[in-house]
């Protein structure tokens, strides 16, 4: 899905098969945002590997987990 807001352009790809894999790109000028979602941490990782050779900064690639009872 893409759409268009002003000057802004936003990309979304559902990647996986649950809301738990999700990639949104952000276009505003020359700033490009990436909001990436994974479960799987190893992947996680992978994918943000492959922007090594950009002046990319990261955040967020923490652990958080919720029991459920019941």
């Amino acid at each position: 899905m893409a759409t268009r807001s002003g000057g802004r352009l936003l990309i979304q790809n559902d990647i996986g098969e649950t809301d738990a894999h999700v990639v949104v790109i952000a276009v505003d000028g020359k700033t490009v945002t990436i909001t990436y979602t994974d479960v799987h941490r190893a992947r996680a990782k992978f994918f943000i590997a492959l922007f090594d050779k950009f002046a990319a900064k990261w955040s967020g690639l923490d652990r958080h987990a919720v029991e459920v009872s019941g």
